[in-house]
């Protein structure tokens, strides 16, 4: 049998949270699985009905530590299926060092993108191309769309938050410089007493209403080197819409997208408890590329029958999945990045479960991305990143 959670949406829509639903969807429409509607009653009570033989897909965010745990201490026999939204995000290693002594043989780790994958291989020892794989089912999911009308002018579009992290800032810098109008959506949390004059913030929209948005542009932005980053969704929902993307060459940005800008690191020592640019993308070749009439589009072709592929992986029927090369500078990246945890945590005791468990019933479970930053902080767990 199998068991999955079912999900529902909170007030912040962001690239997990609609992986999570879209997994509940498809198991939902499966037929042949169990929802699990009640997270703190499954793992007080409900998880002892597993049996050998069944499998849970923890598709709830960054808590499968939690599921491995009490397998283990409760004696019970049945296979997890986890997963990492986010990569270099507190809550995610924190759940993958968690898990490190819990794994069996028949467990596995799905991941976004090959270079999130190949990273996590890299940093954790447990993790190896025979029990993980790349699988995010979105794109059978993504409305059918009219043809583009031809624009009258070019407009560049942003979608996202505009934030520090994913390098909003360094579009403001270059915007006065455009000739072109930029539209942008998504909430803004810089500091900023005023905007460009050719820049027009559309705050945030919800999510069903992004696609009339990438009817109204010509080319979409994505200059991000936020650690957190594992996919880059809207590089996908860009491609579905023919919509051509500038992005930085930075993680999965490279899988989806052609027209890449350079990125500079920063050769400091990063925390991970909040959020952070790992780098700068050059503004030169930026500028250069929005100037630019004709830009190639992206692909989504290595996203295409995520769902069947879903399935497979539930059913152990998906075959081994060989590491993908990475773009060579994103391959120097993976290479060359160090994760510095401050302390000695032991993660699998009882203690330490019931402690992480306390704190999450007060914070708002849905909202993954503050609320385990809140625990991480809370629990002393601040791990860094560097470049070496």
């Amino acid at each position: 049998m199998l068991y999955y959670f079912d999900y529902k949406l909170g007030k912040r829509v962001t690239g997990a949270n609609l992986y999570y639903k879209r997994i509940s969807e498809i198991l939902k429409a499966y037929g042949q699985a169990t929802p699990i509607k009640n997270f703190f009653g499954f793992i007080s009570s409900g998880i002892k009905r597993l049996k050998p033989g069944d499998t849970l897909i923890t598709n709830n965010g960054p808590y499968a530590f939690i599921f491995h745990y009490l397998r283990k201490f409760l004696g019970l026999r049945f296979r997890i299926v986890r997963d990492v939204q986010a990569t270099l995000h507190t809550s995610y290693l924190f759940q993958e060092l968690a898990c490190a002594d819990l794994i069996q043989p028949d467990d596995v780790a799905l991941f976004p993108s090959n270079y999130t994958r190949n990273l996590y291989i890299k940093l954790f020892e447990h993790l190896t191309a025979e029990n993980t794989f790349v699988c995010y089912p979105c794109i059978e999911s993504f409305p059918k769309l009219k043809p583009k009308p031809k624009p009258r002018e070019l407009v560049i579009g942003y979608l996202g938050r505009c934030s520090y992290e994913k390098n909003f800032h360094q579009l403001l810098n270059i915007a006065p410089k455009l000739r072109h109008r930029i539209l942008a959506v998504g909430e803004l949390s810089l500091p900023i007493t005023s905007l460009p004059s050719n820049l027009v913030l559309l705050g945030e929209l919800p999510y069903h209403r992004i696609w009339d948005f990438l009817q109204q542009i010509s080319v979409l932005v994505f200059p991000s080197t936020a650690n957190i980053e594992s996919l880059g969704r809207v590089l996908l929902e860009a491609n579905h819409a023919g919509v051509p993307c500038v992005a930085s060459e930075f993680g999965a940005s490279p899988e989806l997208c052609p027209n890449l800008v350079g990125v500079s690191y920063t050769s400091q020592e990063v925390e991970l408890v909040h959020n952070h640019p790992l780098g700068l993308v050059d503004e030169a070749a930026l500028l250069q590329l929005l100037s630019k009439n004709r830009l190639k589009l992206g692909s989504n072709t290595g996203y295409l029958n995520h769902d069947k592929k879903l399935m497979k992986i539930l059913n152990s029927s998906q075959k081994e999945e060989p590491l993908a090369e990475l773009n060579p500078r994103v391959a120097e990246f993976v290479n060359k990045t160090k994760i510095y945890i401050n302390q000695e945590y032991n993660y699998s005791t009882i203690d330490a479960i019931r402690a992480y468990i306390a704190l999450l019933k007060k914070e708002d479970i849905t909202d993954i991305g503050i609320t385990t930053h809140n625990i991480s902080e809370q629990l002393g767990f601040t791990p860094k990143w560097k470049l070496c």
